[in-house]
């Protein structure tokens, strides 16, 4: 099996859902983002995913594996900090 994308979005009752890329439904439902982020990080990691897309409640997009945690933040790989 090729590697996949793992989408992170919200759905229309306001949690946050975890799929892969081509399934409809949802491989799990969170109450937050930061979790939904976390269980996604952990699946891409389990099935060698090559890109965890996180869409935030405004369309944008991002992806999460250009990205890696700090202590105050998130540092992208260009150098810069988002905080929360």
């Amino acid at each position: 099996m090729l590697p996949s994308t793992i989408h992170v979005q919200p759905n229309a009752e306001g949690r946050w859902i975890v799929r892969h890329e081509n399934d409809r439904e949802a491989h799990s439902e969170h109450e937050d983002a930061t979790e939904a982020e976390r269980v996604a990080r952990e699946l891409a990691n389990a099935e060698g995913a090559t890109r965890v897309l996180l869409r935030d409640r405004y369309g944008r997009v991002r992806d999460l594996r250009d990205e890696r945690p700090t202590a105050r933040g998130t540092r992208a790989r260009d150098g810069r900090i988002a905080h929360p």
